[in-house]
């Protein structure tokens, strides 16, 4: 029988897509220290948007490997397909197969908007996620859950257009700097 967290879990604030969080992750793993055992939280400080390389833990961490594991080879396919490369030896193990997930890909590949691309795979990695909640009310797989749904909202939490124009802007300057030492001048 797999322990409960009731109270730890119904005093989590609720997390909603595209607003940022009200606690960070690193909030949320102080908050579980005392309330889950050392195992659990060992477990949860090891949860990660990049899948861990070795047999999760927990199921829900598992299901979500599986999944985002299949994503990530549908991006390989369709990056291989446009630079007219093999795309086999850049494959991940692929457990499952989620051919309900196809069609959205499929519209959201294609895109050229890098940007949009990303937000949109994420979003339907939160929609993902919420789908896994079911049956998990307040046990350890819901606390995996709410971490990787933190986690996603902190990825964009961090985006600023500001830095982001200085970093372009910055990118540029040692672009130029780099081709006008390279130039060659014949006179």
């Amino acid at each position: 029988m797999s322990r409960s967290y009731y109270y730890l879990i119904s005093s989590l604030p609720l997390l909603r897509w595209a607003n940022p969080p009200s606690m960070s992750s690193d909030e949320f793993l102080a908050q579980c220290e005392g309330q889950v055992p050392a195992d659990v939280l060992a477990d949860l400080r090891d949860v990660s948007l990049i899948p861990r390389a070795e047999l999760a833990p927990s199921d829900a961490e598992t299901r979500w490997v599986e999944w985002d594991g299949y994503i990530r080879n549908q991006l390989v396919h369709t990056r291989a397909a446009h630079l007219r490369q093999e795309a086999a030896h850049m494959l991940r193990d692929e457990p499952g197969a989620f051919p309900t997930d196809r069609k959205e890909l499929d519209e959201i590949l294609p895109s050229d908007d890098p940007l949009e691309r990303e937000r949109a795979l994420d979003h339907m990695r939160w929609r993902r996620l919420e789908g896994m909640e079911s049956g998990h009310p307040f046990d350890r797989d819901r606390l995996v859950i709410y971490r990787l749904k933190l986690l996603l909202l902190e990825k964009w939490a961090r985006f600023d257009g500001d830095t982001g124009s200085r970093n372009l802007a910055d990118l540029v300057d040692v672009g130029l700097r780099q081709a006008s030492e390279r130039r060659i001048t014949t006179e």
